[in-house]
């Protein structure tokens, strides 16, 4: 080619086109689908969608570049490991990726896969799979021996082997693996069903060596069950103790009450009068070793003075009165005679010898009398027979055997046909008298010869202050 420039011919030039390139290559495409997951400790399977292609890119220096349709390709799993724990299985374009069991702490892999035709083209998922829990317990420990103790009647002390103790127990909730913490002691209680017998609770070791402890016995034979419960768990193990009976002693009681005289008699005038009452009482002790069955002898102490009261009790229209052992009865002017009661009472506590109490209080009666008034009665002795012959006479009242009054008379002086008055004083209760001439009337002669008397009326009744009309026949 020629051209001219400001007239001048250029020189020659040669011109050339070159023609247009073009090259072709494969563009790769992986991924995986999910691009992460999580599994159980206790182990599963999950599944992945691998989508791996291809296109035909055109790269056209005149055109530019084109790009083909995407289309399946071959995709392969690398690295084959996924990972402690976990493997895969493939079917198609789907991975299945099984996780197992795991007892331990957590662990994690990863799945990958890449492009047969282009190795560099890869996809990942992340797998993690959550480690074993552990499911912590106490355990416990506990028991006591031996379980039965016995005493004898002095007492004492004995020794109870205590284990006490506990432990964390650690379980794999996977697979069920135990594993377990070091030993600690643990604290208990102790409580007894009867207050004689105690015992110790030693803490700080899991073996204790407790001390169960009884006093001396002094009774029958007793018993109680010792319950030791543990702190934490509350469990219960029991021990049985028994004490022989021992020496039993109990305090008994003795009473005595007594009055003297027994009675108390006045006269018409009255007075005071008093009773020697003996109110006392003494305690003593028995012994039992048999558990109360049988008791000794009593060992008595001395005599003490127990407490009374007296109380007049007036049955003779309030004639008598006083307190205490002290009885003061007034002037009876009656012709009647009058009575009452000195109620002597004293209280009684404490225990008999049987072991029964006292019933209370004890009562003494002590009767109280008072005669009427002094009376007299009139005796008129009409005379009969013969005065030649001193003769005497008793006369005698009497009612229901008791002598009442008498009178000595003589016919000294006296002629046949004489009536004679003799007063006849009455010293006791009267009422209605009567007499017979059995046994009554004696005539006595010079000659010392007693001569049986006859009296007319020969027997009969009177009154107080009647007058006695006989006859006296010798």
């Amino acid at each position: 080619m020629r051209g001219t420039y400001s007239g001048v011919n250029s020189p020659e030039a040669t011109i050339t086109q070159s023609a247009a390139t073009e090259r072709t290559y494969y563009e790769y495409s992986i991924s995986l689908n999910p691009t992460s997951a999580s599994f159980s400790a206790t182990g599963e399977s999950k599944s992945f969608t691998v989508t791996s292609q291809r296109r035909l890119v055109t790269v056209n220096s005149v055109s530019g570049t084109t790009y083909g349709s995407w289309g399946s390709t071959g995709w392969e799993i690398y690295p084959t490991n996924l990972g402690t724990g976990f493997s895969q299985t493939t079917s198609g374009n789907t991975i299945t990726v099984k996780a197992s069991a795991n007892s331990g702490s957590s662990r994690s892999g990863t799945l990958s896969v890449r492009c047969t035709g282009d190795t560099s083209e890869t996809a990942s998922a992340n797998l993690s799979q959550s480690g074993a829990t552990t499911t912590t317990t106490t355990e416990y420990e506990f028991s006591v021996s031996p379980t039965s103790l016995s005493f004898t009647k002095d007492g004492g002390s004995k020794t109870v082997s205590v284990v006490s103790r506990s432990r964390i127990k650690y379980t794999n909730d996977v697979d069920g693996s135990v594993s377990y913490g070091n030993w600690s002691s643990v604290s208990y209680s102790a409580s007894s069903t009867n207050s004689a017998f105690s015992s110790t609770t030693p803490t700080g070791t899991s073996t204790n060596s407790a001390s169960v402890s009884v006093g001396a016995n002094s009774g029958a034979s007793r018993s109680a069950t010792i319950t030791y419960t543990q702190s934490g768990s509350g469990t219960k193990k029991t021990v049985s103790c028994s004490q022989a009976v021992g020496t039993q002693t109990r305090t008994v009681r003795d009473y005595s009450f007594s009055a003297n005289p027994t009675s108390l008699s006045f006269d018409a005038s009255g007075g005071t009068k008093s009773v020697t009452v003996t109110s006392q009482y003494r305690d003593g002790t028995q012994s039992s070793t048999d558990g109360g069955n049988n008791w000794s002898s009593t060992s008595w102490g001395s005599w003490q003075t127990a407490s009374y009261t007296g109380t007049v009790d007036n049955t003779g229209g309030g004639a008598f009165s006083g307190s205490g052992n002290s009885v003061t009865a007034g002037a009876n002017s009656s012709t009647s005679s009058r009575s009452g009661n000195l109620r002597l009472s004293q209280t009684r506590s404490g225990i008999q010898e049987n072991g029964n109490s006292w019933p209370s209080p004890s009562n003494i009666n002590v009767p109280l009398s008072q005669y009427a008034k002094t009376v007299y009665v009139n005796l008129i002795v009409t005379w009969s027979g013969d005065p030649s012959r001193p003769y005497g006479a008793h006369f005698t009242l009497t009612s229901n055997g008791f002598v009442h009054g008498f009178q000595e008379i003589s016919s000294s002086g006296v002629l046949p046909g004489d009536t004679e008055t003799f007063s006849i004083q009455i010293i006791n209760d009267y009422n209605v008298f009567s007499w017979s001439s059995s046994g009554v009337w004696y005539a006595y002669h010079d000659d010392l010869k007693q001569i049986q008397s006859t009296i007319s009326p020969s027997s009969g009744n009177f009154s107080a202050n009647n007058d006695i009309y006989i006859t006296f026949n010798t």
